[in-house]
Formats: structure tokens, sequence, C-alpha cells
């Protein structure tokens, strides 16, 4: 349902805080997180945080997959597709 990966080269801080797992995950260099459904018409909102700004805020409904990647610059690529 949803993935990060951050670039080895990335020196900031990245947080994901998804509402699906009631978490909150800091995401060091490297990382690579998925979050996978846990039931077919399951959602999913997260807000994504780099150095402490929210860069990315959605829902990842039941029939979407999404992949971020944070780069070293610190911007956000990603792509959502069907599931």
């Amino acid at each position: 349902m949803l993935a990060v990966t951050v670039e080895e080269g990335f020196t900031g801080t990245a947080v994901l805080e998804a509402d699906c797992r009631d978490e909150t995950i800091h995401l060091e260099p490297g990382d690579e997180l998925r979050i996978e459904r846990e039931h077919d018409d399951e959602t999913c909102s997260y807000d994504l945080r780099i150095d402490d700004d929210t860069v990315r805020r959605e829902t990842v409904d039941a029939t979407e997959a999404v992949t971020l990647r944070v780069t070293e610059s610190g911007s956000i690529a990603g792509a959502t597709a069907p599931a």
C-alpha cells in the first residue's frame, strides 16, 4: 500500500506518521519502509515530514499503491499506481 525509501546521501530528518498503523516512524538514510494492507479494503492516511515541514499528506485508498523516495536533497519523488 505504501513504500518509502530514503536515499543514503540524505542528511535531514524524515518522519512518517501513518494513521492506519497509529504510529510515527523516524526514517534514517538508507531506510526502506513498507506498509502492507492488513485487509483488502484498507485505506491509509499519512503525513511525510522532512526537517519538520509536511511535504506530503494524502490518503491511499483501497485500490492504490504509493511509492515515495526521499532524495539526497530532501525532495520527494513518488508515484501512485493501481494496487
